[in-house]
């Protein structure tokens, strides 16, 4: 099997930013199958902007992108999202999963379940506080299947007990063999999952590894 086939994510030569303000620049990153990257560095140095062009969200400015997968699971920041959901939590869990009718109900319950929100299904998006319609997004990445799976920040509204919740549940998903980038200020809260970790700053990125055979 060629290298390329190993990649989850590679970019290269590649510059991000929007309209004529540039924030990220000369990115040359190769992300293997099954890595779980932890994304950190200062406020405003990018981390965002570069988990979205990660996710197809922001295109590159220069440079290319390259994703092996085509379902990726984007977990942004609640709070970034507005109160523009009058729907359920479990509607909003449940969308996008990769099973259908009852089926993906059942399993949006279940991810709910595991992340303290268990009875919390009907509840309305836009009722519940910011730490829970945070765990209700992340939810909806769990049961999407994806292979790829981005996390901004997934923990920051959270309190100590509902933060292990996540982590738990995104460890789930790393030793069943997804791909993770999952930004946080504390790259020490993963440690044992963590195998490479890329810090924003000075208008760029660095990867290191940490741990990878």
């Amino acid at each position: 099997m060629s290298r390329a086939l190993h990649l989850a994510l590679a970019m290269r030569g590649v510059s991000l930013g929007y309209g004529d303000r540039t924030v990220l620049s000369g990115i040359d990153l190769e992300l293997e199958r099954g890595a779980f990257a932890t994304v950190t560095g200062p406020s405003g140095s990018g981390k965002s902007t570069f988990l979205r062009a990660a996710a197809g969200l922001l295109p590159a400015e220069s440079g290319a992108i390259e994703r092996s997968f085509q379902r990726v699971g984007w977990v942004p920041q609640a709070e970034s999202l507005g109160l523009l959901h009058p729907v359920s939590a479990l509607e909003v869990a449940s969308a996008g999963s990769a099973r259908r009718g009852r089926a993906a109900r059942t399993e949006a319950e279940a991810a709910l379940e595991a992340l303290g929100l268990a009875g919390r299904g009907a509840s309305r998006f836009v009722e519940l506080s910011g730490g829970q319609r945070q765990r209700v997004l992340v939810a909806r990445a769990l049961v999407q299947g994806a292979e790829l799976l981005i996390f901004d920040e997934p923990t920051s509204a959270l309190d100590d007990a509902s933060s292990v919740l996540v982590r738990e549940a995104v460890a789930r998903r790393a030793r069943e063999g997804a791909t993770i980038l999952y930004a946080t200020h504390q790259p020490g809260e993963l440690h044992g999952l963590e195998t490479h970790r890329i810090t924003t700053g000075g208008g760029g990125i660095q990867c290191e590894v940490l741990a990878w055979t």
